[in-house]
């Protein structure tokens, strides 16, 4: 007698794992290493009159990576909230062999976030991470939150340029958007972005509840320079616990991301996130 199949169940996130808060800053603010330094000693003293510890690095430590969008020509992805993005770190001038893929669901609810399948069928290891995004809404001092139901793995794979047919086959949960069978995702405006990414510190808002702080600029290659796009800082925390002092950490790291934005006021960029930019527009 033949056995059953066993179906893999559907991988998904249904708990928060991590918890990130990201500012868009004006790029001309960081034309050179220098001025990274000096930034990182403003938000020391930032920091330190808003009642929140901050520990800068003894050095920056900075990585560069290629990153690629991909999405049908009408964005059918990013309508339906979705992102499909590939990076490849050549902090050493050397490419890696392997690139990061993400596959990712974002949405400002819960449930719509959790319940997508973020799964490939490929045969590499996965790492799932179910995201608390906090951005700034319009005016400043104000926040809001989005979901971010994320699959992250590396793979050989370069691109994926390819029929909408094969990509479901890679990614199954695509095909609960409807989308085109017959239509082709390229790489989102042909756009090849290098981010900079530096890491400052780490701040300190109570119990399991330390964020390493981060600033990130985007470029796009020219013919003979660099395009400087948008500057992002972020500090993220893995979340642990959910007693009262786990909550305390959340609500500090909450305060001082909307206080925050009173003394960088001058340096905020328009917009809530970097991908809008490949896309040629501001995210909201």
């Amino acid at each position: 007698m033949r056995r059953a199949r066993v179906q893999r169940p559907v991988p998904m996130a249904r708990v928060i794992t991590h918890r990130e808060f990201k500012l868009l800053l004006d790029a001309a603010n960081f034309p050179t290493k220098h001025s990274v330094i000096d930034f990182n000693d403003a938000l020391t003293e930032i920091a330190a009159s808003l009642g929140v510890r901050y520990d800068q690095f003894d050095s920056i430590d900075s990585q560069i990576r290629q990153v690629r969008f991909f999405d049908t020509a009408d964005e059918a992805l990013r309508q339906s909230n979705v992102i499909l993005r590939i990076r490849q770190d050549q902090s050493t001038g050397w490419p890696d062999e392997t690139w990061e893929v993400t596959l990712k669901r974002r949405s400002h609810d819960y449930q719509a976030a959790a319940d997508f399948n973020v799964g490939h069928s490929l045969r590499f290891r996965e790492r799932f991470k179910f995201k608390e995004e906090i951005v700034r809404d319009d005016a400043i001092g104000t926040s809001r939150r989005i979901f971010s139901n994320n699959n992250v793995f590396e793979s050989p794979l370069h691109t994926f340029s390819a029929p909408v047919a094969r990509i479901v086959e890679i990614f199954p949960g695509l095909e609960a958007l409807h989308l085109d069978p017959d239509a082709t995702i390229e790489a989102v405006n042909k756009a090849r972005v290098f981010e900079v990414q530096a890491r400052l510190g780490i701040l300190n808002f109570g119990k399991d509840a330390a964020a390493h702080l981060d600033l990130a600029v985007w470029m796009r290659p020219t013919s003979d320079a660099f395009n400087i796009l948008v500057a992002e800082l972020a500090f993220a925390y893995k979340v642990v616990g959910t007693t009262a002092r786990h909550q305390e950490g959340h609500e500090a790291a909450d305060r001082f991301f909307i206080e925050l934005q009173t003394p960088l006021h001058d340096k905020l960029a328009v917009g809530t996130t970097k991908t809008a930019l490949i896309y040629g527009r501001d995210e909201r």
